[in-house]
């Protein structure tokens, strides 16, 4: 009997399924909601004759299973028609218009039936009470298809529910709430009878699935007849259009009862409907003589076109609106009813109020404007005269300048920009790019001269916002510092003004000052050598015994002697680094070998000083690739300063630290540090700050200046925290392997 009974239902449900689908689709065929509902329709279609099918007792097992991996047509693909029903119906534009969506809803179930006829779904199918029952193989195949048939029946729903609360139709929402209700019981229902208990080891509810699905027919049918689902007719949409009216439409009837409403109604005048259909439309006037001047008109053929009067609200305030009347008629043109529509206009009231009490303000303020006006004029004439003497100061000045607006384009060059960078009047307005804050190198395409930007390590300004170029003219080279600066009005952004500095003659100073250094060293340093070992000759009594008064004097001027030869390699030194003949052999070593070297001749001083000295290095450090020598000498310099600046029974420590790139080494001493007036001048030459100088103690200045050369050629940086009484800490990294050796 369970056979029969079950061939009996799944027939209904195919003859159901069949007429829906042929229905909906003849009902308007052009509609692609209608052809996506009739789709998925059409996929119950398939599943449920494949169901009857297999109530016949003499198919073979072959033939059930060509019979199942037909019926796959129809519960592989009901859920994607289902989903692209739903975005369609709530209109989602993007989804609709986007290639995405139909590959990711479509080629999945593509593969998926692939996989079904090749087996890898299921691997059998179980008879219980009657009803067929398929054997889910349970692999990630399977897993994939339960997951994504999951993921596309949430964001189906998902879609219906967002719509309703959209939607301001009445009729819309109760069609979404029939096909949500009935949908999710079905596919419940279905799901959990068909593929989740099958996999728990149970078969006996297979049935119920297969009657739950009944209900989607049950819920569309209901949604049709009642809620007119899928109909498009001019009444329903007239209807349509008159619920989403921005204007207030109310229909009456030839005697003046109110008959209809628009949703526009009840929000302008806070009745709810109820309290408005059957009653008299002079409720909604303010004056109700009014109702009779309308009854009047309609029998005299009078239109009344845009009447602006008050609506009387539900608190009993007036509303300003223009109304209007249409008379409808029927198809022997007798009248049948009123059509009133009313559009709000309280924020033209408002708009109109406040434009009176402006012309008003204005009229009594007419000879404030006159004046106000002359001031003006007057005000115009200063700006522009102000503004031609700022154009002949920036046009006589001696050094180049370019102004770029605050939408990066040239406004303005003086004629000296326009002399040494050959620009051309078509540049006036070219877009510039802001790459690092308008880089001189982005004005290219409108400078036409040869130029080169000098990197930070050889300019003389190596500052933020500055930059030095060396430009070609008449085949002379000249050096330009160039100085970037936002222009402000106000904390308006106006632009951005490049003004360039000649720094020709400042070179050829340096450069004379250089020459002249280096051969005023070398000149010196051959009589100071000669001076130095006479000295030590006569104070180790080569000539004759010296007394230790003698000795003594001899003494101190021998450390003099050592001081201004010191001073004399340190100019060489700052000489070969201008030149770029300080030479480097870079190889493989052992950091810490150098630095305990150091360590050790600095410690006569250390201990004069009764210096707390500490170390902290790590158990291990890998080979560098440094020149020992130089960096021997950044080490006797900063340790040297350390110890001198430091007073007695201070602290100076030593950091060393690695990573797997880079060795950082920091020298922290807690000594006179450096005033902060003084600090942007520490790494230049010939450089001793205030404090320093007033102790009185030895030094030429030029230190720094060759360490951080030499950290720079060692592909590394240097920076330094310094508080004036409280200490400072240099801190210098360079590569382990910077590929120089």
């Amino acid at each position: 009997m369970k056979i029969i009974f079950l061939s009996y239902l799944y027939f209904l449900n195919v003859i159901i399924f069949a007429f829906l689908s042929v229905y909906i689709l003849y009902k308007n065929p052009s509609s692609w909601i209608n052809r996506f509902c009739a789709a998925f329709l059409f996929c119950y279609f398939g599943w449920d004759l494949g169901y009857f099918i297999s109530t016949f007792t003499n198919l073979t097992s072959e033939q059930m299973i060509l019979g199942i991996n037909l019926t796959s047509f129809g519960w592989l693909y009901f859920s994607p028609f289902l989903f692209m029903f739903s975005i369609f119906y709530a209109n989602k534009r993007k989804l609709i218009e986007s290639k995405i969506v139909y590959i990711f809803v479509f080629l999945p179930m593509i593969f998926f039936t692939i996989m079904q006829w090749q087996g890898q779904l299921f691997h059998g199918y179980t008879f219980v009470n009657g009803s067929m029952s398929l054997n889910w193989s349970g692999n990630w195949i399977f897993k994939s298809y339960v997951t994504y048939y999951l993921i596309l029946v949430f964001l189906c729903f998902l879609v219906l529910y967002s719509y309703r609360h959209q939607t301001r139709l009445a009729i819309k929402k109760r069609q979404i709430e029939v096909i949500l209700i009935s949908g999710m019981v079905t596919l419940i229902v279905s799901t959990f009878t068909d593929i989740i208990s099958p996999q728990l080891g149970i078969n006996k509810y297979t049935i119920y699935g297969d009657m739950a699905i009944l209900f989607w027919a049950v819920g569309l049918v209901y949604a049709m007849v009642r809620y007119k689902f899928l109909d498009v007719t001019p009444a329903l949409a007239a209807q349509n259009v008159i619920e989403t009216m921005s204007d207030v439409m109310i229909l009456i009837d030839m005697r003046g009862r109110i008959k209809s409403i628009n949703n526009a109604t009840i929000e302008l005048l806070k009745y709810d409907k109820d309290e408005l259909i059957e009653k008299e439309i002079g409720i909604i006037f303010t004056k109700k003589e009014f109702m009779g001047e309308i009854l009047l008109s309609v029998k005299q053929g009078r239109a009344i076109r845009n009447k602006e009067l008050n609506l009387r609200a539900k608190d009993k305030i007036g509303i300003p609106v223009i109304f209007s009347i249409t008379v409808l008629r029927d198809e022997m043109n007798d009248a049948v009813g009123i059509a009133c529509l009313a559009r709000d206009i309280i924020d033209l009231k408002k708009t109109q109020d406040e434009l009176k009490e402006t012309v008003r303000e204005l009229k009594t303020s007419e000879k404030s404007i006159s004046e106000a006006y002359n001031d003006l004029t007057v005000l115009e004439k200063e700006i522009e005269g102000e503004h031609n003497r700022i154009l002949a100061i920036i046009s006589n000045f001696s050094d180049p300048i370019l102004f770029v607006n605050n939408e990066g384009r040239v406004q303005l060059f003086n004629p000296e920009a326009k002399k040494v960078f050959d620009l051309k009047d078509n540049a006036m307005g070219e877009k510039i790019a802001k790459t690092n804050n308008f880089a001189i190198e982005n004005f290219s395409k409108i400078i036409n001269r040869k130029f080169i930007v000098k990197p930070k390590s050889e300019a003389k300004f190596a500052v933020e916002n500055e930059e030095e170029i060396e430009i070609e003219i008449s085949e002379q080279k000249m050096t330009y510092k160039v100085t970037t600066r936002d222009v402000l009005d106000r904390g308006y952004f106006l632009g951005t003004i490049k003004i360039f500095t000649n720094l020709t003659r400042e070179k050829e100073i340096d450069k004379l000052k250089s020459e002249f250094i280096t051969i005023a060293a070398h000149q010196l340093r051959t009589p100071l050598t000669a001076i130095k070992w006479v000295i030590k000759s006569v104070m180790e009594g080569e000539t004759g015994p010296v007394n230790d008064e003698q000795k003594q004097y001899l003494e101190k001027g021998y450390e003099s002697n050592e001081r201004i030869i010191t001073l004399v390699n340190d100019m060489l030194d700052v000489s070969r680094i201008e030149d770029g003949r300080f030479g480097y052999n870079f190889s493989k070593q052992n950091f810490l070998e150098t630095l305990n070297e150091v360590v050790e001749n600095l410690q006569g001083q250390i201990k004069e000083h009764h210096i707390n000295f500490s170390m902290k290095i790590p158990s291990e450090v890998p080979l560098v690739t440094l020149d020992r020598d130089k960096i021997t000498l950044v080490l006797q310099n900063l340790l040297e300063n350390a110890v001198k600046y430091t007073p007695d029974n201070g602290k100076v420590s030593i950091d060393v630290k690695t990573t797997a790139k880079v060795l950082k080494v920091s020298v922290k001493d807690n000594g006179v540090g450096v005033p902060a007036e003084d600090q942007k001048k520490i790494f230049t030459k010939f450089f001793r700050a205030q404090n320093v100088m007033r102790m009185e103690t030895e030094g030429s200045g030029l230190g720094l200046f060759i360490v951080k050369n030499i950290i720079s050629k060692h592909g590394g940086e240097i920076s330094f925290k310094s508080e004036e009484g409280r200490g400072t800490e240099f801190t210098f990294e360079i590569p382990l392997d910077n590929n120089l050796n």
